[in-house]
């Protein structure tokens, strides 16, 4: 974005996609699974990861 908090070619409504996605599939995980994982703490893990290719520029992994 111009504020340069998201990498290049990150679109906003894309981003609240996969956010979105992300609570939803962890959500999913939970509970159809064994329940045998904290969701909270698995929830942030995968946010922070997230939010890590999220800053990401253009060339870089």
């Amino acid at each position: 974005t111009e504020a340069g908090l998201m990498g290049a070619g990150v679109q906003p409504k894309d981003a609240a996609v996969l956010l979105t996605s992300l609570v939803q599939g962890i959500a999913i995980r939970w509970s159809l699974g064994s329940r045998n994982f904290d969701i909270v703490p698995e929830g942030m893990r995968l946010l922070e990861v997230q939010l890590v290719l999220f800053a990401c520029r253009e060339g870089q992994k």
